[in-house]
């Protein structure tokens, strides 16, 4: 632990997208997607998504859990002190009495002190679910772990699947395991910019206009006051993970701040689709992980159509003025007693 400021990490993180992965050029046609709009996903970007009719967000949960469960241990899954699930779809969640929290506690033989759902807050509350995640790690001397899962499906035709005609919905489910001790990565500071003209999403033409204008700009300035904010310019991030949707804006936002290109992982957004909260351990695992080891920080970023936008630096468990120290130290001679 090198930095007594930001004492909770992640340990593990993983992600299950359920079935093959579609590719919109033919499904769009099943679906009577227009060829224009297929074009305008394709121009942006976005091609391949996930998608499941008999998978419920508990199966998706559980199927992300055994993923972790193999990197980490059912043990330590079961030591979580709190849990914490996170979602963009209001339809994520099933009807009481059904708990998916309380169904993920039994199958682990979890006995949390506090477990919560976020919501309200897109695909920006999975920072959100992080930050209060570690915070109460940090502040119980008592507690070892946390554990914070992310589920999202979607229902519908090509026009409730495709996203603002800047991304395309994967149905998905994340588990990512917080701890004190044994981390790939250390949770970093976050900031927040709300705009809340934009509450109610793209339920008005006036809103599907604004948020299409104005969502990179707002990014834009959640970077630069994330910046001035934590010291670490935006450009000093090994790696930007974004939300999987929109590589037009992406790239209008790494212009304007002169970053270049490579900086930013749009990979997924061509080969994942956007499968909302779960975008940030799926481009963790998929990129982030790897930067971290070469002792880089890197920035997530959970932007929304609702107005809400939240930004996230992780840092290396090791820096990289330390990993040279370490292969500089010279090594000690072997004693033969």
């Amino acid at each position: 632990m090198h930095d007594a400021r930001y004492p909770v990490g992640i340990v593990g993180a993983a992600y299950h997208l359920p079935g093959e992965r579609q590719d919109i050029t033919a499904w769009g046609d099943e679906q009577d997607v227009s060829p224009e709009l297929v074009e305008t996903l394709l121009g942006v970007g976005c091609r391949y998504f996930h998608a499941s009719e008999t998978e419920s967000d508990l199966d998706l949960l559980i199927a992300a859990l055994e993923r972790l469960a193999a990197q980490v241990g059912r043990s330590r899954i079961a030591a979580a002190s709190y849990l914490v699930h996170v979602h963009t779809q209001n339809f994520s969640v099933p009807p009481a009495p059904t708990s998916l929290l309380a169904a993920v506690a039994e199958r682990y033989a979890l006995r949390p002190k506090l477990c919560f759902s976020v919501e309200q807050l897109a695909c920006a509350g999975v920072v959100s679910a992080i930050d209060w995640a570690s915070r109460l790690l940090a502040a119980d001397p008592d507690a070892e772990h946390a554990l914070v899962l992310t589920s999202d499906r979607m229902f519908g035709n090509g026009s409730h699947r495709v996203y603002q005609q800047g991304g395309i919905e994967s149905d998905g489910a994340s588990a990512v395991l917080l701890g004190k001790a044994g981390v790939a990565c250390r949770i970093g500071p976050a900031t927040y910019r709300n705009f809340t003209a934009l509450h109610q999403g793209p339920a008005t033409s006036y809103n599907q206009t604004a948020i299409a204008r104005y969502s990179w700009l707002h990014t834009k300035r959640l970077f630069q006051d994330h910046g001035k904010a934590t010291g670490i310019a935006v450009a000093d991030h090994g790696q930007i993970l974004p939300i999987n949707a929109c590589s037009a804006h992406w790239n209008l936002i790494a212009r304007s701040l002169s970053i270049p290109p490579e900086r930013l992982f749009l990979d997924n957004i061509r080969d994942r689709g956007h499968a909302c909260c779960s975008d940030f351990a799926m481009n963790l695992v998929d990129r982030g992980f790897a930067i971290l080891e070469q002792g880089q920080p890197v920035l997530y970023c959970g932007r929304s159509n609702v107005g809400a936008h939240a930004a996230l630096t992780l840092l290396p468990a090791v820096t990289a003025a330390e990993q040279a120290v370490s292969r500089r130290a010279p090594v000690a001679d072997a004693v033969t007693p």
